[in-house]
């Protein structure tokens, strides 16, 4: 059984998932601001009402680094939520997978694949970014092997 198939799956789910790249980005802009605010906020009255300039070696701009991170980093843990395969049973989607001339598996780890992918693209865009207009904060020092330590969990 050839396996050419899962480039296919890959360009088919990329393209799907980006047919809406306005809905797609302003969704994601949206959330991640979101989250930045509400820790800024939390974060900040408590360096100030402590007059502490780090909580557990984290300053307020190492700790907003780390917030905006995560908001990345989460849905590229996440994927394409294969979770989702008990509601296909339940709804009947399955069936329609025992029709595909693929192994079901490989088809689903090839849509979860496309998704991290596109969310590995968006961590690396939105920490250039960061690190291009606000710079590194003080303290925290980022090197490839904490960057591979970091994606081999």
């Amino acid at each position: 059984m050839s396996i050419g198939w899962i480039s296919k799956v890959l360009s088919l789910e990329i393209r799907r998932k980006l047919s809406y790249r306005i809905d797609f980005w302003l969704s994601f802009s949206m959330g991640v601001l979101a989250e930045l605010t509400i820790a800024y906020v939390l974060w900040s009255s408590l360096f100030e009402a402590s007059g502490a300039q780090q909580f557990g070696g984290y300053s307020l701009s190492a700790m907003m680094l780390y917030y905006f991170l995560t908001a990345f980093v989460v849905p590229l843990i996440r994927g394409a939520d294969i979770g989702a395969i008990s509601n296909e049973i339940y709804e009947g989607g399955l069936t329609k997978y025992l029709l595909y001339p693929v192994y079901f598996f490989g088809y689903k780890g090839s849509v979860a694949l496309a998704h991290s992918l596109i969310y590995a693209s968006q961590l690396a865009v939105g920490a250039g970014l960061f690190f291009i207009v606000l710079g590194a904060p003080s303290g925290v020092e980022i090197s490839l092997g904490s960057i591979l330590l970091g994606f081999s969990f």
